[in-house]
């Protein structure tokens, strides 16, 4: 028996070697073999529980970018009856625009311009798990990359924020795997004239369009640690590495002065963000725990105004705990799921802990540091998603596969280690997979309030946007609506759009907007908790 498990061992051995050298020999292949792969997968799995609808706020406003840059504009001119059509995130002046950055929008319009925006979060997806294959092989064995991005990467696509919402978290993934193999790279290979430079570039220029944020606190570090390691190792050769780096400074540079021509053609200034204005104008809530509050701001809308009444509320809260639970949230806190996947929280964590303790690498402590700073940095803010972590998964599954690694070696580790470490990962990740697929099998049984709000606005506006001339609709809410579920988002050029959606105002108001849309027919909808009345104006129902 044990001469047929050592020849068994061999063989495998054998089998990886011969994986390892394939890989090594056509490595392009393989990354447009597993972005294909992941493209159709993430394409079926949206069609198999339905081409995701847009309801949240922060999808509505995406939205918003999309059809801007799909029709070759950067931002949209002020509406004459703007204060209708205010909600959130969106921004009414001193433009019309969505308050976010603008690389989610991108990646959608371009979806948008290939028939719909979900082909952008398929892209974005399909580019994300590639890049992941092209951090990991540079370190770690080829196989292990591959099977890891493999169990991993396919992991995450079943995850339904990842690649089946319009978020935009795998566009802040795919910034932060292009950052962490151009890091990579330079710290393997020095600063010859192959340096990736450009990856770099791109990296930084996509986590600053989509999580600024988040990408400021992962790259400052790195990028310090970087230039103090070229002045103390490399100084001589400044110059040098100077000249292999200018295809790199040149995409920074470019992207640097269209980031500031966007934010001059939203907000008027090259360093004011789309975002600081949407704040200054409609929350008095700072995104820093620290700062002071500003002054209360009264909205015209009644939800608006408890929308922002909920918030205050929210930060006077947070602002009062402690920061060690705060920093205790951030770490532990869990995205609701199905309880299968919630082992998959407890297992992540030790496999984590073990890959930095065990591995003598430096980049593997250089991860752990990482992971712990952003921590650190986000208990101090006011908002954490879990949106906000995607340039933090790249180097969580680098540490999980380099701590199984390191357990799978036979000169580190005992036997029934390598066992526990195998058993452990594949029922981590068996789990979480499992539990994705139970969840989205009861929501597709068992459809949320939340699912049938985005069919019926959906529904409802392709019925209203086949009446001849189009609609106006203007809404009004009860006082124990739910602010989640906002009906008033519009397309970027709202005049040319099949419906309209508005505020009511009272009836002077409403009057108004209705002269200035007079060709179209008129609505009401109130909307309460449970139902929703649509009446033509001038009829009884």
């Amino acid at each position: 028996m044990n001469v047929i498990i050592e020849k068994f061992m061999c063989w495998g051995q054998e089998a990886g070697d011969s994986l390892d050298l394939a890989l090594k020999k056509s490595p392009g292949r393989v990354v447009l073999l597993l972005g294909l792969a992941a493209f159709l997968y993430t394409r079926g799995y949206s069609l198999w529980t339905g081409v995701p609808l847009p309801g949240i706020h922060d999808e509505m406003s995406y939205w918003l970018a999309a059809d801007t840059f799909a029709h070759g504009r950067l931002n949209n001119p002020v509406h004459p009856m703007w204060e209708h059509f205010e909600t959130y995130h969106e921004m009414m002046q001193p433009s019309y625009m969505s308050k976010y950055p603008p690389a989610n929008g991108l990646f959608l319009a371009l979806g948008q311009i290939g028939g719909h925006p979900v082909f952008g979060v398929w892209l974005a997806t399909a580019l994300s798990v590639a890049a992941l294959y092209l951090m990991l092989v540079r370190v770690l064995p080829g196989r292990m990359a591959l099977g890891g991005t493999l169990l991993l990467g396919y992991t995450l696509i079943n995850i339904p924020y990842f690649s089946n919402t319009y978020m935009g978290i795998n566009v802040s993934f795919l910034g932060g795997c292009l950052f962490y193999l151009a890091v990579l790279d330079l710290l393997q290979n020095g600063f010859c004239k192959k340096a990736p430079w450009i990856p770099l570039a791109l990296g930084l220029l996509i986590m600053a369009n989509s999580r600024p944020f988040e990408g400021f606190i992962v790259a400052l570090p790195v990028l310090t640690a970087l230039a103090v390691w070229i002045l103390y190792k490399h100084r001589s050769s400044i110059f040098g590495i100077f000249c292999s780096a200018w295809p790199g400074l040149g995409v920074l540079v470019a992207g640097l002065v269209l980031m500031g021509l966007y934010n001059y053609k939203a907000t008027g200034h090259i360093l004011k963000m789309p975002y600081s204005a949407y704040e200054e104008q409609y929350t008095s809530v700072p995104v820093f725990l620290f700062l002071p509050v500003r002054p209360e701001i009264h909205s015209s809308h009644p939800e608006m105004q408890k929308f922002e009444d909920a918030a205050r509320s929210f930060f006077l809260q947070e602002k009062t705990r402690k920061w060690p639970q705060r920093f205790l949230d951030r770490v532990v806190g869990r995205p609701k799921m199905a309880a299968p996947a919630k082992t998959y929280f407890w297992i992540v964590p030790l496999l984590f802990v073990l890959g930095v303790w065990y591995c003598h690498s430096r980049w593997a402590w250089w991860s752990g540091g990482l992971i712990a700073w952003f921590f650190f940095c986000h208990s101090f803010t006011t908002w954490f998603n879990v949106q906000y972590l995607g340039v933090l998964f790249p180097l969580f599954f680098y540490l999980i596969l380099r701590g199984t690694a390191r357990f799978l070696d036979c000169e580190h580790a005992m036997p029934g280690w390598r066992k526990i470490a195998c058993g452990l990962l594949v029922t981590a990740v068996v789990l979480m997979n499992f539990g994705f697929y139970f969840q989205m099998a009861k929501r597709l049984g068992n459809q949320s309030s939340f699912r049938k709000f985005r069919e019926h606005r959906h529904q409802l506006e392709l019925a209203l946007g086949a009446q001849p001339g189009g609609s106006l609709v203007l809404v009004d809410y009860t006082p124990d609506h739910d602010v989640n579920q906002e009906w008033v988002y519009n397309q970027a050029d709202i005049d040319q759009a099949p419906v309209v959606w508005a505020r009511s105002m009272g009836q002077e108001r409403d009057r108004e907007i209705a002269d200035y849309f007079k060709n179209r027919k008129l609505w009401k909808l109130h909307v309460g908790v449970d139902a929703e009345t649509l009446v033509e104006a001038g009829k009884s129902n």
